[in-house]
């Protein structure tokens, strides 16, 4: 639809502002003896902003986990299984996704 251009740009963008994302994030961590960014958030722009932080840190949180039971889930039910459309057999197969997810989460080793 863009291009052959789109296939360059894109991913060359993309690795160039994870690593500048990655490396600033990283030195601001490092100056401020490790800290995480909710810290340095809370720490430099005041309560409101980190409650506003939060939330937009939850919502991100949500829609990877979201994408994280979504793209296996369909994975395995359409090239696994052979489901065609959703059903509840695919909510089962989202559900039990999600719940490994939580148990491999909340218990690590």
């Amino acid at each position: 639809m863009f291009g052959p251009i789109a296939f360059i740009t894109i991913p060359i963008g993309c690795v160039i502002s994870g690593a500048t994302h990655d490396y600033l994030s990283g030195m601001m961590s490092l100056r401020q003896n490790g800290d995480q960014m909710p810290g340095i958030v809370h720490r430099f722009l005041g309560g409101k902003v980190y409650q506003v932080y939060n939330i937009f840190l939850c919502f991100l949180m949500l829609l990877v986990g979201a994408v994280f039971t979504y793209t296996p889930g369909d994975l395995f039910a359409g090239q696994i299984v052979g489901i065609k459309g959703v059903n509840i057999w695919t909510w089962v197969i989202y559900a039990v996704i999600l719940i490994y997810y939580l148990v491999a989460t909340l218990f690590p080793n």
